[in-house]
Order: C-alpha cells, then structure tokens, then sequence
C-alpha cells in the first residue's frame, strides 16, 4: 500500500483532499451537464420540449453517475 510510512496527520490530510476533490467534481458534473442541456433544450426546441424541472433532474442523475465513478477511481487509487 502507499500509505505505509505516513504519519496520521498525512493520511488524514490526504483523505481531506479526496474529499474535497469529490466535492468539486461533482459540483462541476452538475454544472457542465445542466449548460449542456440548456443548450440542448435551446437548439432542439421544436423537437425535444423539456421543462426546466426535467433538466434539473436529468443534470442529477448524470451528476450521480460521475460521482459514484469518481468515489470508484479514489478507491483505486487508494488500494493500488
């Protein structure tokens, strides 16, 4: 493992970065997605008649998906 050698201190440091990585790229998945399907919903508007509730719930769903991806790559990372 390549924990082995730190001190508390620095794991725990570590583990605070992660954290705060997950948080910023969930929040930038939310953000990205959402611009995306606004300009989605602009471009297809006699085609694809979306509400702003919608986009929101489908800007959380792909925000969910890119988060747990993302807890799965920490994890990797960690173990190997």
């Amino acid at each position: 493992m390549k924990t082995e050698g730190r001190s508390g201190k620095e794991y725990a440091v570590d583990i605070v970065k992660d954290i705060l990585a997950w948080l910023v790229v969930t929040a930038i998945a939310f953000i990205y997605s959402m611009a995306m399907l606004l300009l989605a919903s602009l471009f297809l508007v006699n085609v694809w008649h979306v509400t702003f509730e919608e986009i929101v719930n489908i800007s959380l769903v792909i925000m969910a998906v890119v988060s747990i991806g993302y807890i799965g790559v920490l994890i990797y990372r960690r173990r190997h």
